[in-house]
């Protein structure tokens, strides 16, 4: 595939054109792989690049932090980050990592039952509507929404 176009690829390997840039993707996942198995000087040079989590490392350094007990505040304060950063850490890792999420501590319990109560059906299809001038209430909703569609999708299960 070295020195082949797209098209030369897709037609050589008789796939479609669209396959080719998954191909190399792959191709370069398993290389990555093959690396971080392994230990010598290049395994050293890469091993920084190679992360063993889908989410960033700012945002799991959020969730421990958030973890130890303090509110989102005190978060922000302590790694000097906007509360809206903040925020976003924990919805990130509410995607890439739902089992490290708490909606409870996240979620005051009123609010909670007011989404309950506001939002049915599949969470795929909601909408947020605009109640609250508090810059948390988007928030919460979509919390709520990433964690319920993790639910209907099998792949968390939660009380929420």
């Amino acid at each position: 595939m070295v020195g082949w176009t797209n098209q030369q690829a897709a037609q050589h390997l008789a796939v479609t054109i669209d396959e080719i840039p998954v191909m190399w993707r792959d191709l370069w996942l398993k290389m990555a792989a093959t690396i971080a198995s392994q230990s010598g000087p290049l395994t050293a040079l890469t091993q920084d690049l190679i992360s063993p989590s889908p989410a960033s490392q700012s945002a799991m350094k959020t969730i421990q932090t958030f973890q130890s007990g303090i509110s989102i505040a005190e978060v922000s304060q302590r790694r000097h980050l906007k509360i809206s950063t903040v925020r976003e850490h924990i919805l990130e890792i509410a995607i890439l990592r739902p089992e490290l999420i708490s909606v409870s501590a996240l979620i005051p319990t009123s609010n909670l039952a007011k989404l309950k109560a506001t939002y049915q059906g599949s969470a795929f299809n909601w909408q947020f509507q605009e109640d609250s001038d508090e810059a948390s209430a988007f928030f919460e909703f979509r919390l709520y929404q990433i964690m319920r569609c993790h639910r209907e999708n099998g792949d968390y299960t939660s009380t929420t």
